[in-house]
């Protein structure tokens, strides 16, 4: 069976099941024509669940179906199955036949941005716009500097040939902490870039904002505009831990959750 790309500095780890519960609102599914059919919710274990959808459900094929619904070094843990079993029950989970998303095809070709001063925002934007079409075209100054105000609605073409909406939650924007993992979730789910507001826990800056490219255990993977790297997006892949970040822009009174997401279609 054919294994796609995976981020190598990836580690292992079992999912964070309290995470997955914000991919879908409480009574809405997600359930698409790439997704396989809803289980019935009294089947027990993945394996059952599969088998009762007429699936495959071998350790390898489940590992594929684990990499396609944004999850990588999959070990067959319990906590995994069971994120991947509430998904299935929801009819949300995302079949391995399908095509790899530009984020997945593209991580290793396109070159990563560091950020000039106070443009994190528009540097992870210019980023996730490369990560889209697979092209270096996009830069800081072409998205207005620092505000990047004109993303909203603004539609692009993937390097997949589907056309793609900007969903723009700027710095004002207030949102929930469970708004912004349940639309990181979705993202990853479907295989795009999505940028998001983090702010440092170690004493460090309360405004920021980062690349969102898959999991790692519990933890996310991220590229950092403030990290002086260079090559590809893949080869600075590090984790949201690593860098000291939590999500949300810390410097209101309230948190706000801000992030640059696209919507296909």
């Amino acid at each position: 069976m054919k294994k796609r790309n995976r981020i190598r500095k990836a580690a292992g780890g079992a999912l964070c099941l309290v995470c997955l519960l914000f991919l879908l609102p409480e009574g809405v599914s997600a359930a698409g024509e790439n997704c396989f059919p809803a289980c019935a919710w009294d089947e027990a274990s993945l394996v059952d669940g599969l088998r009762s959808v007429g699936a495959e459900y071998s350790f390898d094929y489940r590992a594929e179906i684990a990499l396609a619904n944004g999850y990588r070094e999959y070990q067959g843990t319990a906590a995994q199955n069971t994120a991947l079993l509430w998904l299935l029950r929801n009819g949300a989970l995302r079949r391995p036949e399908g095509e790899p998303g530009p984020l997945e095809t593209n991580l290793g070709r396109v070159r990563f941005l560091h950020q000039a001063r106070r443009t994190c925002k528009a540097t992870a934007a210019a980023m996730a716009l490369n990560l889209l079409s697979g092209r270096d075209d996009f830069g800081t100054a072409d998205l207005g500097g620092s505000c990047c105000r004109g993303l909203e609605g603004e539609t692009y073409t993937g390097s997949d040939g589907h056309t793609y909406r900007a969903v723009y939650k700027t710095d004002g924007y207030e949102g929930s902490l469970g708004e912004l993992t349940g639309a990181i979730d979705d993202a990853l789910a479907a295989g795009l870039p999505i940028a998001a507001a983090v702010h440092s826990v170690r004493g460090g800056t309360q405004h920021h904002w980062v690349l969102v490219l898959g999991r790692s255990g519990e933890d996310w993977l991220i590229a950092d505009p403030a990290w002086a790297g260079s090559g590809s997006i893949e080869e600075n892949a590090v984790t949201l831990a690593s860098r000291g970040y939590a999500w949300g822009l810390a410097d209101y009174e309230t948190p706000h959750y801000g992030y640059i997401a696209f919507v296909r279609g």
